[in-house]
């Protein structure tokens, strides 16, 4: 998909999910026009991608209470089947150290 975030600095990105390795690998090129001379940017992010239960037990094990959850990050209803984004809320408890 390409977008054009800045008049003329191009974005062109694709995404690809890797089912065995639970990885959404992402490749960004990037196309700065701005001058006579465009310069180009190109970068891959690897993103590890979670279920709710996962991502709740990962913050548990690391000493966190669970407060809320929304389907999005300003906030919103979340379902565990259906909602594609999630944001959790979490307090960390109070340590011994």
């Amino acid at each position: 998909m390409g977008r054009e975030p800045l008049p003329n600095v191009f974005m062109i990105d694709a995404a690809c999910y890797d089912v065995r390795k639970r990885q959404t690998l992402s490749k960004w090129t990037i196309v700065d026009a701005r001058r006579p001379k465009a310069t180009i940017f190109r970068q891959t992010l690897r993103q590890n991608v979670y279920s709710h239960a996962e991502l709740r037990k990962l913050l548990i094990a690391a000493g966190f209470r669970v407060e809320t959850t929304w389907g999005m990050l300003a906030g919103g209803p979340f379902d565990n089947g259906e909602s594609w984004h999630q944001t959790i809320v979490a307090r960390k408890l109070n340590s011994s150290l």
